[in-house]
């Protein structure tokens, strides 16, 4: 992740597999990508096949076959448009995992910033609003 930077919307994901001279090169952004919203911000998906890298030739087979580089970018493109929807019980924007750490998305900007808030909220010096977009 040190060399490829979180790809947080859809133009800068188009835009940073652009920059890849080889296949294996998009493969291997992409399944930084993945992995680092799977282990590190552990972004729960609508389905957790997004996570894979693989799969089965045929329903009754058990061979697999490698995803190809524009099925790793789709699933990717899934991850990135779903995590500005909150699960229901992360309504307030705390981050899972995290008690005292929240995301906040300012109006028309498309960055998630997470900051360490709970003392400020606890104290009611801040306060969460919840926008129903």
């Amino acid at each position: 992740m040190i060399h490829y930077g979180l790809w947080q919307y859809k133009q800068q994901v188009l835009d940073s597999l652009a920059t890849f001279q080889t296949i294996e090169g998009k493969k291997d952004g992409l399944k930084a990508q993945l992995r680092f919203r799977d282990t590190v911000l552990q972004q729960k998906p609508i389905t957790p096949k997004v996570y894979t890298f693989s799969k089965r030739v045929s329903p009754d087979s058990d061979r697999r076959v490698s995803l190809t580089w524009q099925e790793l970018r789709d699933n990717l493109l899934t991850l990135v448009e779903n995590a500005f929807n909150l699960p229901t019980s992360q309504e307030d924007g705390q981050v899972p995992g995290y008690g005292e750490w929240f995301n906040i998305v300012y109006d028309d900007d498309q960055a998630v910033y997470t900051y360490k808030l709970l003392d400020d909220y606890r104290d009611g010096d801040l306060k969460i609003l919840v926008s129903s977009c």
